[in-house]
């Protein structure tokens, strides 16, 4: 794949993934960004000082993650499925780079439309997660939660918090059918909350693909189904 996702860690360290490959970190960056590093410490420095202070959790900011520029809706329906589901389980991993990535189990509630040449995802989930169901995907996100030596550390991506498992989802999602493992290539623009009433929330990021997913087919989920998939994609 060619596409690149550019993470920035809030210990200061750069990273920048392809579909599962780590790059190591710039080798110059600007001044501002080793003294804010110095000032902060590694991942595994704010840990032990966290522990050292009696502290059993810590909360870390400052991840962003560079996605694929949104394109017209249509171009977007020609690449990725859309698909309504809710996630049922989540895991975080510390990976290269104290890095953490969670990683969701959803359960595919319908299939509204799928991209005509579905992808290869060169990427393999943790072993803990088969089996998985025909009615279900795994999808990794950047950020989570992990335990480090007694302290739960919480990784949060800005502008593109953590899936909820009370919440169903309309999301744009690449998705290899045969290994069933999806990416979010859109990143929080393709990730929409259904409302209990039943209408789209943005859950960050720029809201222009709810726009014109709204303006061309309307506000309310059973609108969008009826006139995107005709009811679903069996």
């Amino acid at each position: 794949m060619t596409r690149k996702h550019t993470l920035v860690i809030a210990a200061g360290v750069s990273v920048v993934l392809a579909a599962g490959w780590i790059s190591s970190a710039s080798k110059n960056p600007r001044p501002q960004e080793i003294s804010e590093s110095e000032k902060r410490g590694t991942f595994r420095q704010q840990v032990a000082r966290a522990k050292s202070n009696g502290a059993k959790k810590i909360q870390m900011t400052g991840l962003v993650v560079m996605y694929e520029q949104v394109r017209p809706l249509d171009g977007i329906l020609d690449r990725y499925d859309l698909v309504l589901a809710q996630p049922v389980e989540v895991r975080g991993y510390v990976g290269e780079h104290d890095s953490i990535t969670s990683w969701y189990r959803l359960k595919i509630l319908e299939t509204i439309s799928r991209a005509p040449d579905p992808p290869t995802l060169p990427f393999d989930p943790p072993a803990e997660f088969s089996p998985v169901a025909d009615d279900e995907l795994l999808l990794s996100k950047s950020g989570g939660t992990v335990t480090v030596d007694g302290v739960e550390v919480t990784l949060e991506e800005h502008n593109f918090p953590a899936l909820s498992l009370s919440k169903q989802y309309l999301l744009f999602l690449r998705a290899d059918r045969v290994r069933k493992v999806a990416s979010a290539d859109l990143g929080p623009t393709g990730a929409l909350m259904i409302s209990d009433e039943g209408f789209l929330e943005s859950v960050g990021g720029s809201p222009s693909l709810k726009r014109e997913v709204e303006k061309r087919y309307g506000k309310s989920l059973g609108e969008i189904k009826r006139k995107i998939g005709g009811g679903g994609v069996p």
